[in-house]
């Protein structure tokens, strides 16, 4: 679900800003599926405090100068009710629906969830309803049918060489470094091909690889893990051919010149989880494809002097459950 609702509001092609001719505390509306501001609210407080747990209260002020991160945070919930409005729309046209278990589990989730709930929780989510609730996470649920549905038919077989993982130990001499003063310094290609010829020698002499890589490596890491795809063609065929404990270089890549020592030709575990998100990329991709091409012509109203009012205060008896986590609780595979 986090893959497939965490987009931008961009996604929908066609916002439209009105003042007038919403119902009260109506943010927005596409086709005849309405939001009100307590589902905004709802949204906007538990991804406050997901930020605020995961990253400290002083997240708020660490964007620097022009970036208001209370601000995309309000976009980021923005997109993310548009979108599952939008899915559950999708999904009437694909016939997509919830079973009566699944009825069942939202609304269990919601009265634990609503059960849950402080005065000043209330407060903030002024006018919520727990059959609010009940609805709000039939449609999460809803859209994430839809992109089961729509997925289940891609191919997630992923090769063992096409997610193999390598574990290699680097020494990186970059193009640009900083000296101790913080001064950019520049070297060229045949400057970093000089000095590489003179590490290679001394490791031929038989010197320790990581003794010469913690003295002469610029790259913030000696020890890397590489994935095909992410590194210039000459690097990662140079790296995916060594041996176990062999050595090669040095070779050209994007930002200096490079010299590595494998480790481990096949990291099982990783492998794994890298077989798993290159199938869940496929799965994304196809079904980007088809909800872009419904979204684009769909147009939704957005309520401007109501959205721009929406505001979030801290308080004080905050709780201590999340929206998302108790979704995870009962929906959760």
């Amino acid at each position: 679900m986090c893959i497939c609702i965490c987009v931008l509001f961009s996604a929908c092609k066609k916002q439209v800003v009105l003042t007038t001719g919403f119902w009260e505390d109506e943010i927005f509306r596409v086709e005849d599926s309405h939001c009100v501001k307590a589902e905004v609210m709802v949204y906007l407080y538990n991804l406050h405090e997901q930020y605020e747990n995961s990253f400290g209260s002083g997240i708020w002020s660490a964007g620097g100068t022009g970036v208001d991160l209370k601000q995309n945070l309000k976009q980021t919930v923005l997109a993310r009710l548009a979108k599952i409005k939008l899915m559950n729309i999708m999904a009437e046209r694909y016939q997509v629906t919830l079973s009566d278990a699944e009825r069942s589990k939202a609304q269990q989730a919601a009265g634990v969830y609503y059960a849950s709930l402080t005065p000043g929780e209330l407060e903030i989510m002024s006018g919520l309803t727990e059959e609010m609730v009940v609805k709000m996470y039939e449609e999460y649920a809803v859209a994430g049918r839809l992109y089961d549905k729509l997925t289940e038919s891609v191919n997630t077989e992923i090769s063992d060489d096409e997610a193999r993982v390598v574990r290699l130990h680097q020494i990186a001499l970059l193009r640009e470094t900083q000296d101790e003063n913080g001064n950019v310094v520049r070297a060229n290609e045949a400057q970093l091909q000089v000095r590489a010829a003179q590490i290679m020698e001394r490791l031929q002499e038989g010197e320790d690889f990581d003794t010469l890589a913690y003295s002469y490596n610029d790259a913030a890491e000696i020890s890397i893990d590489m994935v095909k795809g992410e590194k210039d063609e000459e690097v990662e065929k140079l790296c995916f051919a060594l041996s176990e404990d062999e050595i090669g270089g040095p070779v050209s890549g994007g930002d200096g010149v490079y010299i590595f020592k494998c480790i481990s030709t096949y990291d099982r575990q990783q492998t794994e989880e890298r077989k798993l998100k290159l199938a869940n990329e496929r799965k994304k991709e196809s079904f980007d494809a088809r909800y872009e091409e419904f979204a684009s012509g769909m147009e939704i109203y957005l309520n401007e002097d109501l959205w721009n009012s929406v505001t979030l205060e801290n308080v004080s008896d905050k709780g201590k459950t999340d929206f998302f986590e108790i979704y995870e609780r009962f929906f959760g595979k």
